[in-house]
């Protein structure tokens, strides 16, 4: 006997199963623009949820906008939610290994697009739309060490130095080895690779991990950078020197020329070394030109690049250095401006030609003096410039993505708000591959909360919201697609089930919608629920701890790859899944155990009002007449031996 209670619960409701049936959404079709006939299969098929898929930028192009504002009318004379798969773009910029910055530009413009198109599919609501936070650029790959690997890692650990440590420490709490980690140059937006090894030294092993790798690099490219200065400004020296002793050596020629007592051979050495003065003025110039590119590149990196906190530590160092480079760049022209009127002292007064030596001391008396301070010598500077620390020019892609993707995210759902306000359409990024870019649920979170408090900022500052308002509007407008299938990905790096849950935790304070879909954790199969070994339900219960709240159509299970294999509609299977009551009752039966069973009534007395009844044995009317007489049956003999109404 069922208890009376004071609130009526219908099945969609009950207690019994981790997922209404309300909630439950199908996606559509990805290969048609027809979304409109896509949308009514699904809603025939028994759910309340209807996800666009037109994964493809170039199917979703092809939508009319009026096709948009026709399904928010089908929502709401069936009472369904239409949500919609946002097509498969890079939000960060990257195009074949490579990043640009016009290429983030354009996705945020086209992201803007799929925006005013959502808002078309509910103008008094907030329309999820959905992206994935990857595509194809690997970021880290960490796989699960064995039971030999932590005792090789131990061992290695106990003769490692305190360099070596820190990254084998980082090994040893995870459990896992960081075998592969993609890099970009932040300067061409190449992209690398690095990987884990361990080389065999002379005495002991060797373990070059990707962080350490990229800190190599890092400092490999500074350090030639700098080599490069060093390099120029020795060349330049030389020069100088050569210069200066060939002007004193022209001096006297130049006096003898004048009095016309020159030889035909000093001629030509006083006509050779005009000649290699000239060159060499030329020469000193355009090493000067090298020099100064190269510092201020040097100084562009070091600003750009350089860690804000390593910058405030260093800053005071690298003002002096930079204030040591112009000093010694206006003294190397003081110093040339003084070897030319020397140059004319002593031919009008050959007398007075000096050595070199005294040559020199005037030239740096002269630089004192018009700088007002001692010069600088090339080993100061060069000193300086050694202790500058290598700037970050080579960093990991995933921190690169996550930066551009706070970016793309925050200045869309800005540009969306100033158009709908409160109304604009709820964005959220969906995990992927977990050995790609943003592939944790930790790097998944942390750029999330930053999407949100960048865009609570502007909201702040332009809309004149208090901090608390702000954050809560940044937060219903951004957020996370969990897929429960993608996730599982991490068994085929070694991980088990309780690991997939701790990531499911993680992430679970911002998920808004869910995707529901199983695999062996290999490649993405797309199964009703049950038939792989992700663990669904496991994961549900942790998001519902954390506040997730199963609404109309925001469980969306993905099946697609089912359904084209095997032509049946997997939304049944879902509600055998999730152990769904038959009836409005929460009493049995359950689709578990009815889902194979056929229905009882009229069982064994054939088929109900069967049609050949009425139309050929007792039924009225002229449908027994010949085609050409206006019925349906033909005649099954010649017209001139026919009986019956033949």
């Amino acid at each position: 006997m069922n208890n009376f209670i004071r609130e009526y619960n219908t099945a969609v409701e009950s207690e019994y199963f981790s997922v209404p049936q309300y909630a439950m959404g199908a996606p559509t079709s990805i290969n048609t623009a027809n979304q409109i006939a896509e949308a009514t299969k699904r809603l025939n098929s028994g759910v309340f949820g209807v996800d666009l898929a037109p994964i493809r930028p170039d199917i979703f192009e092809q939508i009319p906008k009026q096709h948009f504002e026709e399904i928010n009318r089908l929502m709401k004379l069936t009472g369904a939610k239409a949500s919609i798969h946002g097509p498969i773009m890079d939000l960060v910029g990257f195009q074949q290994n490579r990043w640009d910055e016009s290429e983030r530009k354009n996705a945020e413009n086209q992201l803007g697009y799929f925006l005013d198109m959502a808002h078309k599919l509910d103008p008094k609501g907030n329309t999820p739309i959905n992206f994935h936070a990857n595509t194809q650029t690997p970021g880290e790959t960490w796989r699960k060490m064995s039971l030999q690997e932590k005792e090789y890692v131990q061992q290695l650990y106990k003769t490692a130095s305190q360099e070596e440590k820190k990254y084998l420490q980082e090994f040893i709490d995870k459990g896992a080895i960081k075998e592969r980690a993609a890099f970009i140059n932040q300067e061409t937006g190449e992209i690398g690779m690095n990987k884990f090894e361990v080389k065999r030294y002379i005495g002991r092993d060797k373990i070059w991990t990707p962080d350490e790798y990229l800190e190599n690099q890092n400092h490999t490219m500074w350090d030639k950078e700098k080599l490069d200065v060093l390099d120029l400004q020795k060349t330049k020296s030389e020069i100088a020197d050569n210069f200066q002793r060939i002007v004193s050596n022209n001096v006297g020629l130049e006096y003898a020329h004048s009095q016309g007592v020159v030889s035909p051979e000093e001629l030509r050495e006083y006509e050779e070394n005009k000649n290699k003065m000239k060159l060499l003025e030329r020469h000193m110039h355009e090493i000067d030109v090298h020099i100064r590119s190269r510092m201020e590149d040097i100084h562009h990196k070091f600003q750009k690049y350089t860690p804000a906190e390593e910058k405030k530590e260093i800053l005071k160092e690298f003002e002096n250095f930079e204030k040591t480079a112009q000093t010694y760049g206006k003294q190397q022209e003081i110093q040339r401006e003084a070897m030319k009127d020397l140059m004319i002292k002593y031919r009008k007064h050959p007398e007075l030609l000096e050595s070199e030596h005294e040559i020199q001391k005037k030239l740096q008396a002269e630089v004192e003096k018009k700088l007002g301070q001692k010069p600088v010598s090339q080993d100061e500077m060069l000193h300086q410039l050694n202790q500058l620390p290598a700037p970050k020019v080579f960093i990991p892609t995933t921190k690169f993505a996550q930066e551009k993707t706070v970016e793309t995210v925050s200045n869309t759902a800005w540009e969306a708000y100033q158009k709908y306000g409160k109304n604009s359409p709820l964005i959220t990024i969906e995990n992927y591959q977990p050995e790609l870019t943003i592939g944790s649920s930790k790097e998944l979170r942390d750029t999330i909360e930053r999407a949100q408090e960048k865009f609570a900022e502007k909201l702040q500052k332009e809309k004149r919201m208090g901090e608390k308002e702000a954050m809560q509007e940044a937060q219903k407008l951004i957020g996370v697609t969990w897929d429960v299938g993608h996730i599982n990905f991490m068994r085929k790096l070694g991980y088990t089930e309780k690991d997939i849950l701790k990531e499911t935790e993680i992430i679970a304070p911002h998920v808004k919608q869910l995707h529901i879909t199983d695999n062996f954790g290999f490649s993405d199969a797309h199964m009703p629920p049950g038939m792989g070994n992700a663990p669904i339900k496991e994961q549900i219960e942790r998001l519902k701890k954390h506040g997730f709240e199963a609404k109309k159509g925001n469980v969306i299970v993905e099946a697609g790859a089912f359904v084209a294999q095997f032509k049946e509609n997997p939304h049944l299977y879902a509600l055998e899944y999730f152990n769904s009551p038959l009836y409005s009752m929460k009493v049995a039966p359950y689709w578990p155990q009815m889902i194979e069973t056929q229905g009882s009534y009229g069982l064994g007395m054939g088929p109900t009002l069967p049609e050949t009844h009425f139309r050929d044995l007792y039924g009225g009317g002229f449908s027994n007449l010949p085609p050409e007489l206006g019925g349906q049956r033909g005649g099954d003999r010649g017209r001139f031996a026919q009986g019956g109404n033949q």
